[in-house]
């Protein structure tokens, strides 16, 4: 699997943003990439319940609108679970959201409601780190809806940024839980 290097990556589409685009091109393709209404009328349903003015939608709403979160250690300080339980909980639910073939809504909650009945975890107090993994908070529109707009590809890595925090990279075995499968889970690290 190839490695990347994405504050490089990063600062070179930076360095193209502004040695290429003038303000004008640069909103349009802020528009056509975040504002765009296919994916507006995504995010829009889950928002306008949460919102008393235009202004609360960038709270609400803006961890759609970004790449990696900068979660901490501490953003989780708030889950219902002991350290080693917390984080064995994010690196199971990472190995089958990898494993995960069909990305929609209701595949991801039984995926993850199978998994902390596995590991005999309340479901609330299972998904509340799930919460601060995709949105950065404990306090979101529903994670499975948000995971399933986000997509596979940045629902997964900031997954693997949660469990990287937490110090999950420390559990090398890949253990199957709750699975019958011949197929180990992979972890697949940036």
């Amino acid at each position: 699997m190839p490695i990347f290097d994405v504050e490089k990556l990063s600062w070179l589409n930076g360095t193209w943003i502004r040695e290429n685009l003038t303000p004008e091109a640069f909103a349009q393709k802020y528009v056509e990439w975040a504002l765009n209404p296919e994916y507006l009328m995504k995010i829009l349903p889950l928002v306008i319940p949460r919102v008393e003015t235009f202004s609360d939608v960038a709270d609400v709403a803006g961890f759609f609108l970004k790449g990696m979160l900068p979660i901490t250690k501490e953003d989780f300080a708030s889950v219902k679970m002991e350290e080693e339980t917390l984080r064995k909980a994010m690196q199971f639910a990472l190995w089958r959201l990898e494993a995960l073939s069909k990305w929609e809504k209701d595949e991801i909650f039984n995926e993850m409601k199978t998994l902390a009945q596995t590991l005999e975890i309340k479901p609330k107090d299972f998904f509340a780190p799930l919460f601060v993994a995709i949105s950065g908070t404990t306090a979101s529109v529903s994670v499975f809806d948000s995971m399933a707009i986000l997509g596979s590809d940045i629902s997964r890595a900031r997954m693997r940024t949660a469990v990287n925090v937490l110090g999950g990279s420390r559990l090398r075995k890949k253990q199957n839980v709750g699975k019958k499968s011949s197929q180990p889970f992979k972890l697949r690290v940036f």
